[in-house]
């Protein structure tokens, strides 16, 4: 996994910001310090370059009750400046769910069950998967799922901070 930091000041307030205080212009960003450590471990041979950038996906209601996915925020500048293909429509969320950060992590993980579809052919490539943030895992966990169904060839996860 590949994070900037842990969930504290002062990303975890400029990932809320982003997230719920309407405020997409902070994504970029973002975005660059998350390149940045990505580089630090590709210069030491750590990770491979992806042959396409994912982001996890937002039900459509939520997507349209906030205006934008912060995920796919994040991930359209890290597939452009790595010089590598993003996809919107690979993964789906095909069930809306009650938001994750009000739930136990028991509560997480029935939540996501069978939540998502992958909709795309990516068979052999070499995957980063971005999200903001990082909790219990459970919803990496089940894109993982899908992906390794997918028989993906590497599958990089990708976030701005993770919890402590």
């Amino acid at each position: 996994m590949i994070y900037t930091t842990d969930y504290i000041p002062p990303l975890s307030g400029l990932v809320m910001r982003l997230k719920f205080a309407r405020q997409p212009e902070l994504a970029v960003a973002l975005a660059r310090l998350l390149l940045l450590r990505w580089l630090a471990r590709f210069r030491t041979g750590d990770v491979m370059r992806p042959d396409i950038v994912l982001s996890v996906p937002l039900h459509r209601r939520r997507y349209f009750s906030r205006g934008y996915n912060q995920s796919e925020l994040l991930a359209q500048p890290l597939a452009h400046w790595l010089g590598c293909q993003y996809s919107a429509q690979a993964l789906r969320r095909i069930r809306s769910t009650p938001p994750q950060q009000r739930l136990s992590e028991a509560a997480r993980k029935m939540n996501l069950r069978k939540a998502f579809r992958c909709e795309e052919n990516l068979r052999g490539k070499h995957v980063a998967l971005i999200d903001d943030v990082v909790t219990t895992g459970s919803t990496l966990r089940e894109i993982s799922k899908l992906l390794r169904n997918q028989q993906v060839a590497s599958l990089q996860i990708w976030c701005i901070c993770r919890t402590l």
